[in-house]
């Protein structure tokens, strides 16, 4: 089964997400787990929010927040300046989207 932005937006919506961290943090979970890709870039991130008809003033800022952030939602993979969601971005997306946490 071929997956569509149109899954971005449903799990923005089932995330009910409010905040630019959220909807950051929600996009990265679908190109890591959706679209099963290793790690991300803060470009594939933001085009994948554009093309969903939203915007996020600063990104990169975003993203680094999530590593820097107390419950640490992402890896930054240096020196590639790539992210991974870490064990607790996981359970904060899948508790989010209501799914059981693996």
């Amino acid at each position: 089964m071929a997956h569509t932005l149109v899954d971005l937006e449903a799990l923005y919506a089932a995330a009910k997400v409010t905040a630019q961290w959220e909807r950051a943090l929600i996009t990265g979970y679908w190109l890591q787990e959706v679209k099963r890709q290793k790690d991300f870039d803060a470009m594939a991130v933001n085009q994948a929010i554009r093309q969903c008809g939203y915007s996020i003033s600063n990104i990169t800022r975003e993203l680094t927040r999530l590593t820097t952030s107390k419950h640490l939602m992402l890896v930054q993979i240096k020196p590639r300046r790539r992210f991974r969601l870490s064990r607790e971005g996981l359970r904060w997306s899948h508790r989010s989207l209501g799914q059981p946490e693996m």
